[in-house]
């Protein structure tokens, strides 16, 4: 199978990939990127439920199936998990794979997370959940809705430009003026509250990963811990590595897109 300058990217749940415009528009522009969309961003999108991100693997891997040669698969958050394990089950659809601080937690964590699912206690654990189910929908005009987000502490070490650019991404503006969230927050509820779930098949083939892999993690990442650093360390697959970043959050691909599309383009050279 041949390969092909062609790059399928998936979004981090919440940040659609517009969000991305200062990281992706710095990729070598040689290559192609294709966005694959999340279920919250679906234009009909329904009610129904999913009890883990295997769906959401799927139609990724039905995304690909007809393409007769090899891509780059690249992924934020949720989205580095859906490559990860789509390069597991079906490792001749990628020459590489890029994983933007990847959400993968250790089985132990796992196991603590399907407890607080059963017991209810999910909403208190997850850093991102309670404040997901609260957000407010709706604002008077765009001043009012950057103000707001200006000074939320997820998104300190986010510049203006990129904050703005983010603010776009997931709001449309009424005729009079006032601004819309069109991320539905329910439908995101739905995927956190889903993760991990189903992650023990990752661990049981990450050992076996041939393809070409970057990860790029923050130090201070709440999805990628270092105990899941470690544990790939600890499998010794020479076709994995690891570079982690200084002075950022899980959001390093909209606070330091230069660095992070400079250190992608180097790994897209080798």
């Amino acid at each position: 199978m041949n390969t092909k300058k062609e790059i399928q990217f998936i979004h981090a749940n919440g940040f659609p990939p517009d969000s991305y415009t200062s990281l992706l528009n710095e990729v070598n522009p040689s290559y192609k990127i294709n966005d694959f969309l999340l279920k919250p961003l679906y234009k009909n999108l329904n009610n129904n439920k999913i009890k883990n991100w295997i769906p959401l693997h799927k139609e990724f891997i039905k995304s690909l199936e007809n393409k007769n040669y090899k891509t780059i698969g690249m992924g934020h958050s949720i989205g580095g998990n859906l490559i990860l394990r789509a390069c597991i089950t079906n490792p001749d659809y990628f020459s590489k794979i890029i994983l933007l601080d990847p959400t993968l937690f250790i089985p132990k964590i796992i196991l603590f997370w399907r407890i607080s699912l059963l017991l209810k206690l999910h909403k208190y654990i997850h850093p991102w959940v309670k404040a997901t189910l609260n957000r407010k929908m709706n604002y008077d005009n765009y001043e009012s809705i950057f103000n707001s987000y200006r000074y939320k502490n997820v998104f300190k070490k986010i510049d203006d430009k990129n904050l703005s650019i983010y603010i776009k991404s997931i709001t449309d503006t009424q005729s009079n003026g006032k601004i819309n969230i069109t991320y539905p927050k329910q439908w995101e509820y739905q995927i956190y509250k889903t993760g991990l779930i189903a992650d023990n098949f990752i661990w049981d083939n990450i050992k076996n990963v041939k393809t070409p892999t970057l990860i790029i993690r923050s130090k201070k990442s709440n999805a990628f811990l270092e105990s899941s650093a470690n544990k790939i360390r600890n499998s010794k697959n020479r076709n994995i590595e690891i570079i982690t970043l200084e002075n950022t959050t899980h959001l390093f691909p909209l606070e330091i897109p230069k660095l992070t599309s400079k250190i992608i383009n180097k790994f897209l050279l080798d």
